[in-house]
């Protein structure tokens, strides 16, 4: 049967699927999901950003595992004065938030960030960096929704 294919087109093209990704993740050490339908989510935040199947198993490494550490700069950046009040005050609305979609989160976030005076984009990174580790990623409301509210609360309270 040989090893499967490395590099992937350009998923729009190849439709890159979770049965895709599963060798890839064994292959770089990362725990496999059992909820496939869980996987096909990730796959799909992933698929425009991986050039090859190796890198998009690289990229969803903070979907099965919190990051190990933070980007020094990103987290220089975003955490400001005010941030471990802010971050307080979204902990708790996301412990209220009934919908975990990413529509519904993007209200919350857009609401919250008008209600405290910031742009959207330093609300976000907060939540950014500690589910990643860094401020690159998916779309942050797609990234919640798929973690969903136990794994992020949890990875926001630092646990």
């Amino acid at each position: 049967m040989g090893e499967p294919p490395d590099v992937i087109k350009r998923p729009a093209r190849a439709g890159a699927s979770r049965a895709d990704l599963l060798p890839f993740l064994e292959r770089a050490g990362r725990p496999a999901p059992r909820d496939l339908e869980w996987l096909a989510r990730v796959v799909d935040t992933l698929k425009e950003r991986a050039r090859t199947l190796v890198e998009m198993a690289e990229q969803a490494a903070f979907y099965l595992r919190p990051p190990e550490a933070y980007d020094p700069q990103s987290t220089a950046k975003f955490w400001k004065e005010q941030a471990a009040e802010r971050y307080a005050i979204l902990i708790k609305r996301l412990e209220a938030q009934t919908s975990m979609d990413p529509q519904a989160l993007e209200e919350l976030y857009r609401f919250l960030a008008a209600d405290l005076g910031l742009k959207l984009v330093d609300l976000a990174q907060l939540t950014r960096i500690a589910l990643t580790g860094k401020t690159a990623s998916p779309s942050i409301f797609e990234v919640v929704s798929i973690l969903g509210r136990a794994e992020t609360l949890a990875r926001l309270k630092g646990r």
